[in-house]
């Protein structure tokens, strides 16, 4: 297992403890928000891959963690529409991090 997927497995297995027996949708988000910092991090830390390349791995990563997160009752029944717009916000989000992140490094 890669130093990446290592680090992606530590995060999921944090994200599940943070929402096990209090999860709230606002609870939710910030635990999404995050994960999704920190796997990006990871991946500029531990990956070799080209920008694109990276994003892809993230988005992946975060879908995945979404599929072991446990939701209640009432998110679960839809819990494929809830992924792909979570992946879709994240998508965006991804490049607004990044952007903030280079711009702080220039005025560095």
């Amino acid at each position: 297992m890669s130093p990446f997927q290592q680090r992606i497995d530590q995060l999921t297995s944090a994200a599940v403890t943070q929402l096990n027996g209090s999860f709230s949708v606002a609870r939710l988000g910030q635990v999404l928000q995050q994960f999704l910092v920190q796997a990006m991090q990871a991946a500029a830390q531990l990956l070799a891959n080209q920008g694109h390349e990276k994003k892809q791995l993230v988005l992946d990563a975060l879908g995945k963690a979404l599929d072991a997160i446990p939701l209640p009752w009432w998110l679960a029944l839809i819990r494929p529409p809830l992924k792909n717009l979570v992946l879709t916000i994240a998508d965006g989000a991804i490049e607004a991090i990044y952007s903030q992140f280079k711009e702080q490094l220039a005025h560095e």
